[in-house]
């Protein structure tokens, strides 16, 4: 009788389900790079009790993390959760290719980086940014909003010196996107950033903050324009501050409202609004006071 041994792609496999927990089936070929074989893989994998089926979604065994010289159990999370785990590691691939570092959530809890509770799927980094990313794939109750606001408090964890003080929300659902949006209206104090997106149309939002076509629209209307450090604006020309808004992010969002409410008029100075063209009618009503200017994706 042949004994099974366990190939390099698999090994690879169980490592990258040892940290995000569950992933669909067809994910499985980031890791196996290819259209069919991997699902073949997968079937001889559940055979030898090394993987398990669970709601449609793959999970390691104890076995099979074992067999991969992995000493740790695996990930332990309710079923109504394998979505926002496994849309997280597609995350990841969407985000790859602007060099942005992940951190699964179980690596970050070890560290205490997080609370053992925290709902975060990972955290993401690039030089000095490092957000917590967290994937609410069901209309969430008002116990789960709490506990997502407890969360976002309780940021970066025991381990003060992970400085995470930056979120990204991604809402499977407009229902979802308007529910979280209308509960973070007024948004956690200590965060400096808070974004509140689509998914998976809210990955291109995040990163058009520092896009090309951006950066040719401020060269044309605003010559010589320059990074801005006040919290309400990305962007400044004298007197003229500029403010992006594609990423939904709140607290960005409510800053420049108390500054267009409270200091505007004392400084003399003017506010412009860029966003997507489908926000822009929102932002005009509910943001008087400030120059709107969209730019298509």
């Amino acid at each position: 009788m042949v004994k099974f041994e366990l190939q390099d792609r698999d090994l690879l496999l169980l490592q990258l389900l040892s940290r995000c927990g569950a992933i669909k089936p067809d994910q499985a070929k980031i890791v196996y790079g290819t259209e069919k074989y991997h699902l073949k893989r997968i079937e001889k994998l559940v055979k030898e009790e090394v993987l398990r089926r669970d709601k449609g979604y793959i999970l390691p065994t104890l076995k099979g993390l074992q067999l991969a010289g992995m000493d740790c159990k695996p990930l332990h999370m309710e079923k109504y959760r394998y979505k926002e785990h496994a849309q997280g590691v597609d995350l990841v691939s969407m985000l790859s290719k602007w060099n942005w570092t992940p951190t699964y959530s179980r690596e970050l809890k070890q560290e205490n980086m997080l609370q053992r509770q925290s709902r975060a799927v990972m955290t993401i980094q690039r030089g000095t940014k490092k957000y917590a990313v967290y994937m609410i794939a069901d209309n969430p109750e008002a116990a789960t909003i709490a506990r997502l606001r407890t969360d976002l408090d309780e940021l970066p964890g025991p381990n003060k010196e992970a400085k995470i003080n930056m979120a990204l929300i991604f809402c499977t659902s407009s229902k979802i996107l308007e529910t979280i949006t209308n509960a973070f209206e007024k948004p956690p104090e200590r965060l400096k950033s808070l974004c509140i997106l689509p998914y998976p149309q809210g990955v291109r939002y995040f990163m058009y903050q520092r896009s090309r076509n951006l950066k040719d629209l401020l060269d044309e209307r605003f010559p010589g324009w320059q990074e801005c450090t006040r919290n309400f604006a990305d962007f400044e020309l004298g007197k003229t501050y500029i403010t992006g808004l594609f990423q939904n992010d709140v607290v960005k969002r409510k800053a420049l409202v108390d500054y267009v409410k409270n200091v505007q008029q004392g400084e003399g100075s003017c506010c412009v609004v860029i966003c997507r063209p489908d926000q822009q009618a929102e932002i005009q009503e509910n943001i008087p006071g400030v120059e709107v200017i969209t730019c298509p994706l």
